[in-house]
């Protein structure tokens, strides 16, 4: 009997094994399996024997009568019992299954994701190898999970499960995420074939974020989103409300203003050359909401303003469409000079990229005349001016005219 390695996994047992009858006919076969030790190492953890491995073979079925497993390092446990047929091209199932689990024993699945807490679960398992008919119930305890390149976590997560033959069904969720609170419901349509695409659906709520996200901005507020996948050609659709409280930009910058709105949004744009499959795949209809919710207060600018903001497309393409309009009376310094803001306004109409329109207008005072500057066009084209007042300009016409005659 060749059997080929496992990688990761160690072991050793010790017992009993008695086997009679022949391997032509498996129905003859007649055996008892008593393990008095039984310990394995899978990446670094131990799980052992809690007592006694008994197993018996009989009339082409395996008879599990105790196996019953625990992790000394994580305290986990899980007990199995029941029948699995031999005989049958799709072996029948009649299992009990009891768990306890540390959420640890996921991270091998989830490698970039740090993961603790617990998972307990009832269940039985009937049907076939290849179509399993699970019922039960599970429980998530104490949860915490870290996202890498997220500076949150989800902390004290707690959820029910129901497992059903043909879906998994996410009750209730909970926990706390920057401050705020998340609650989240779904189900998981059970595959009846392994290239089937997934079927699922989540609902999540959330209340009074405070994000770090991106970076350096500060975001309050909260969302209700769904993720859906209908069986078919494996897309899937991200869609609901994000609305802002606050969206805070308070990092200096060593640049001008012109810099800044160039470069943020230029960054943005560029980030969408790069394309991936699964991106590719999930349709975005979100909106963004936040009246006065913008805020700028940095060496270059002090603003407020309105967000009324549509991201559609794909993960891997989004594109904006909507407005970010400047409330009057804020200021910006440009080339040295602050002035007031008498208008301001960015429209996102470009159905192929994030390509904002601007429309500023602002103003300020030089020796007793108002000035004006203007900020206008795309991000390709934006131009920029300043006006001196009529009188300056009429003044400046006199001069020029005063000097050609005196040159003639």
């Amino acid at each position: 009997l060749l059997v080929e390695p496992t990688p990761a996994v160690d072991g050793a047992f010790s017992g009993r094994l008695g086997v009679r009858g022949g391997w032509q006919e498996l129905t003859a076969i007649r055996g008892r399996l008593e393990l008095s030790e039984l310990a394995l190492t899978y990446q670094d953890r131990q799980i052992r024997n809690l007592q006694p491995v008994i197993a018996e073979v009989g009339d082409g079925v395996l008879d599990v009568e105790s196996l019953f497993l625990g992790s000394p390092q994580t305290g986990g446990e899980l007990f199995v019992g029941g029948t699995v047929g031999l005989t049958a091209e799709d072996p029948p199932l009649e299992l009990r299954l009891q768990t306890s689990l540390a959420a640890v024993w996921l991270e091998p699945l989830l490698p970039d994701f740090q993961i603790s807490g617990a998972f307990d679960a009832l269940a039985t398992v009937r049907g076939t190898a290849t179509a399993p008919k699970i019922n039960g119930q599970g429980e998530v305890r104490k949860g915490q999970v870290i996202v890498p390149g997220f500076p949150h976590s989800l902390e004290d997560a707690s959820a029910i499960v129901f497992f059903y033959p043909e879906q998994v069904v996410l009750h209730q969720l909970r926990g706390r995420v920057a401050g705020g609170s998340v609650q989240a419901t779904g189900r998981l349509a059970m595959p009846r074939t392994t290239d089937q695409p997934l079927d699922y659906e989540l609902q999540a709520v959330a209340r009074n974020l405070n994000l770090r996200y991106p970076e350096g901005w500060t975001v309050r507020g909260g969302a209700e989103i769904s993720l859906r996948a209908p069986s078919g050609d494996g897309g899937r659709e991200l869609a609901g409300t994000v609305t802002l409280d606050r969206a805070f930009y308070l990092q200096d910058v060593p640049v001008g203003l012109f810099q800044v709105i160039q470069g943020t949004l230029q960054r943005q744009r560029l980030a969408l050359q790069e394309t991936e499959e699964e991106l590719a795949k999930t349709q975005l209809s979100l909106s963004i909401q936040g009246d006065e919710a913008l805020r700028v207060r940095n060496n270059v600018a002090d603003l407020s303003g309105d967000i009324s903001l549509t991201l559609q497309g794909t993960l891997a393409r989004p594109v904006i469409f909507g407005q970010v309009e400047v409330v009057p009376g804020g200021t910006l310094l440009f080339r040295d000079t602050e002035y007031e803001v008498e208008r301001g306004l960015l429209t996102f109409s470009n159905p192929t990229r994030i390509d904002p329109v601007i429309d500023l207008v602002a103003t300020t005072e030089v020796d007793n005349y108002d000035v004006s500057l203007q900020l206008s066009g795309t991000l390709d084209r934006l131009k920029a001016s300043v006006e001196d007042p009529p009188e300056v300009q009429a003044e400046r016409r006199e001069t020029e005219g005063d000097n050609t005659t005196d040159s003639d």
